[in-house]
């Protein structure tokens, strides 16, 4: 993890801020984003931003900058370790 950060959603009409955790970029992962590309989907991001979700919160929520700071605290630096991979869920 190289840092924790934020972005807004890019859907209209959902006020939140994802706060996430970025990722070195490595050629593992650039790989494995390359591959994924050849499922069938909708790209709906314009550039591979390598990151874990860690929550969602409201655009209005306070404190957001002690929340970052406290979690690049305990995650910047560590690595992740991939025990599972889930491509989606089916909620047939």
């Amino acid at each position: 993890i190289s840092h924790v950060g934020t972005f807004s959603s890019n859907y209209p009409g959902e006020p939140y801020t994802c706060i996430i955790a970025e990722l070195t970029l490595t050629n593992e992962l650039l790989e494995a984003n390359a591959r994924l590309s050849f499922l069938p989907h909708i790209s709906t991001f314009p550039t591979f931003r390598a990151h874990v979700t860690l929550a969602y919160v409201k655009k209005d929520a306070k404190d957001i900058d002690e929340y970052l700071y406290g979690l690049n605290n305990m995650l910047a630096g560590n690595k992740l370790k991939v025990t599972e991979l889930n491509y989606g869920s089916d909620k047939s």
